[in-house]
Protein backbone atom coordinates (compact mmCIF):
# COMPACT_ATOMS: atom_id res chain seq x y z
CA UNK A 1 0.00 0.00 0.00
CA UNK A 2 1.00 3.59 -0.63
CA UNK A 3 2.46 5.42 2.37
CA UNK A 4 0.48 8.35 3.79
CA UNK A 5 3.66 10.45 3.82
CA UNK A 6 7.43 10.04 3.94
CA UNK A 7 8.13 11.69 7.30
CA UNK A 8 10.40 9.49 9.39
CA UNK A 9 10.59 6.85 6.66
CA UNK A 10 13.66 5.14 5.22
CA UNK A 11 13.67 5.89 1.49
CA UNK A 12 15.98 3.96 -0.81
CA UNK A 13 17.04 4.73 -4.35
CA UNK A 14 17.48 2.08 -7.06
CA UNK A 15 18.98 2.96 -10.42
CA UNK A 16 19.34 0.88 -13.55
CA UNK A 17 22.23 3.09 -14.77
CA UNK A 18 20.11 4.13 -17.72
CA UNK A 19 19.61 7.90 -17.54
CA UNK A 20 21.74 10.43 -15.63
CA UNK A 21 20.93 9.21 -12.13
CA UNK A 22 24.22 10.68 -10.93
CA UNK A 23 22.72 14.07 -11.77
CA UNK A 24 19.03 13.63 -10.98
CA UNK A 25 19.07 11.51 -7.82
CA UNK A 26 20.93 14.17 -5.80
CA UNK A 27 18.31 16.73 -6.91
CA UNK A 28 15.43 14.38 -6.01
CA UNK A 29 17.13 13.61 -2.69
CA UNK A 30 17.53 17.32 -1.88
CA UNK A 31 13.87 18.08 -2.66
CA UNK A 32 12.65 15.13 -0.58
CA UNK A 33 14.81 16.15 2.40
CA UNK A 34 13.35 19.67 2.25
CA UNK A 35 9.78 18.38 2.16
CA UNK A 36 10.29 15.50 4.61
CA UNK A 37 13.17 16.52 6.91
CA UNK A 38 12.82 13.48 9.18
CA UNK A 39 13.11 11.01 6.29
CA UNK A 40 16.35 9.10 5.87
CA UNK A 41 17.57 8.36 2.34
CA UNK A 42 19.95 5.63 1.29
CA UNK A 43 21.44 6.63 -2.09
CA UNK A 44 21.54 4.42 -5.16
CA UNK A 45 25.30 4.05 -4.69
CA UNK A 46 24.59 1.73 -1.74
CA UNK A 47 22.71 -0.76 -3.96
CA UNK A 48 23.48 -2.86 -7.03
CA UNK A 49 23.22 -0.75 -10.18
CA UNK A 50 22.25 -1.70 -13.72
CA UNK A 51 19.17 -3.14 -15.40
CA UNK A 52 20.05 -6.77 -14.70
CA UNK A 53 21.16 -6.02 -11.14
CA UNK A 54 18.06 -4.02 -10.14
CA UNK A 55 15.79 -6.65 -11.65
CA UNK A 56 17.59 -9.56 -9.98
CA UNK A 57 15.51 -11.89 -7.86
CA UNK A 58 17.39 -11.00 -4.65
CA UNK A 59 16.97 -7.22 -4.87
CA UNK A 60 13.88 -7.33 -2.64
CA UNK A 61 15.87 -8.97 0.14
CA UNK A 62 18.64 -6.36 -0.18
CA UNK A 63 16.07 -3.58 0.10
CA UNK A 64 14.45 -5.21 3.15
CA UNK A 65 17.82 -5.72 4.89
CA UNK A 66 18.57 -2.01 4.49
CA UNK A 67 15.25 -1.19 6.21
CA UNK A 68 13.66 0.53 3.23
CA UNK A 69 10.05 1.57 3.71
CA UNK A 70 9.86 3.35 0.34
CA UNK A 71 11.90 2.93 -2.83
CA UNK A 72 12.49 5.30 -5.71
CA UNK A 73 13.02 3.14 -8.77
CA UNK A 74 14.65 5.07 -11.59
CA UNK A 75 14.13 8.73 -12.25
CA UNK A 76 13.37 9.24 -15.96
CA UNK A 77 13.75 7.35 -19.15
Amino acid sequence: PRLADLNGKMICELWNSSWQGERTFPAIRDLLQKQFPTAKIIPYTEFPQGTVETQAEGIGEIVKKKGCQAVIVGNAG
